[in-house]
C-alpha cells in the first residue's frame, strides 16, 4: 500500500513537472509570435507608406518601434535557461535594432526625395534583414516544436502511468476495506457462536442441576408433600421466579397448594 502511494505521488510530481515545461514551451512560441507579428506589422506599415505616401501606413510602425523591445526582453525572459537559443537571441537584438534604424533611414530617403538609388539599395538591404530575422525567429520556433515532442510524450506516459498507479491504489484500498470487513463480519459471528454456546451451556448445566437436586429431593423423604414442596423449592430461582405445586388429597374437596418463591422476586 505505501509503494503505491509512493509510485502515486511520484507519478503526479512528475506529471506536474511536465506539464509545466509543455506551459512553458507554450509561452515561448507565443512569445516568438508577438514579436514576428510586430516586426511584420511594422515592415508592412512601412512598404504601405513608401508605396501609397499615405502617413497612416506608418502607424504600425511607430507601434513596433516602441513595442519591439518590450516583446523580445519578455522572449529573452522566457529562454534565459538555454544558453543555445540566448546566443541566438543576442544576434537577433542585434538584427532587429538594424532593421529598425535602417526603416528609418529608409523614410529619411523617401521624405527627403532621394527615391533613385539609395532608397532603392536601403530597400534591398531591409530584404536581406528581415528574411535574416525570419531565419532565426524560424529556428527557435523548431527548437521549441523539438523541445516540445518530448514533453507532450513524457506527459502522455505519466498521465497513463499515473492513472495505472491510482487506479491499483484504489482497488487495493478497495480490497482491504472488504478483506477488514469481512474480518469483522467473521469475528462478529464467532462471538455471537461462543455466546449461545455458552448461554446453552449455562442452561444444560442449571438442567442438570436441577435434575440431580430434584432427584435427591424425591429418594429424601417418604413424605410426598414435603418431597413436593421440597421439589418446588429447588425450581426456584433457577428455573423460574416462583413454582407452584397442586396436590389433591384423597377425600379433600380443595386442592393442597404447595408454593415456592423466589426472595428476589
Amino acid at each position: 500500500m505505501l509503494l503505491l502511494l509512493g509510485g502515486a505521488f511520484y507519478s503526479l510530481s512528475a506529471l506536474s513537472s511536465a506539464t509545466a515545461w509543455v506551459d512553458h514551451t507554450n509561452e515561448v512560441r507565443l512569445a516568438l509570435a508577438q514579436l514576428s507579428n510586430v516586426l511584420v506589422d511594422a515592415e508592412t506599415g512601412q512598404r504601405g507608406y513608401l508605396a501609397s505616401g499615405e502617413k497612416s501606413f506608418l502607424d504600425p510602425y511607430y507601434a513596433g518601434v516602441s513595442s519591439w523591445r518590450t516583446s523580445f526582453d519578455r522572449l529573452q525572459a522566457l529562454t534565459n535557461d538555454n544558453p543555445s537559443q540566448g546566443q541566438r537571441l543576442t544576434e537577433l537584438e542585434r538584427l532587429i535594432d538594424d532593421r529598425f534604424l535602417l526603416m528609418a533611414e529608409t523614410l529619411r530617403h523617401y521624405e527627403a526625395s532621394t527615391r533613385g538609388r539609395e532608397l532603392a539599395q536601403a530597400m534591398a538591404r531591409g530584404k536581406v534583414e528581415m528574411d535574416t530575422v525570419r531565419g532565426i525567429l524560424s529556428g527557435l520556433e523548431a527548437d521549441e516544436v523539438r523541445l516540445d515532442f518530448i514533453p507532450q510524450h513524457d506527459v502522455a506516459k505519466r498521465k497513463t502511468a499515473a492513472f495505472f498507479v491510482l487506479a491499483l491504489g484504489l482497488l487495493a484500498i478497495a480490497l482491504v476495506l472488504i478483506f477488514s470487513w469481512v474480518r469483522v463480519r467473521i469475528a462478529e459471528a464467532r462471538r455471537e457462536l461462543a455466546e449461545e454456546r455458552r448461554v446453552s451451556e449455562a442452561r444444560e448445566r442449571t438442567r442438570s442441576a436441577f435434575l440431580a437436586t430434584a432427584g435427591e429431593a424425591l429418594v429424601s423423604s417418604l413424605d410426598y408433600a414435603a418431597t413436593l414442596a421440597t421439589v418446588a423449592q429447588v425450581a426456584v430461582p433457577d428455573l423460574a421466579d416462583w413454582c407452584a405445586v397442586d396436590l389433591l388429597e384423597a377425600g379433600a374437596e380443595q386442592p393442597r397448594h404447595l408454593r415456592s418463591r423466589s426472595s428476589v422476586a
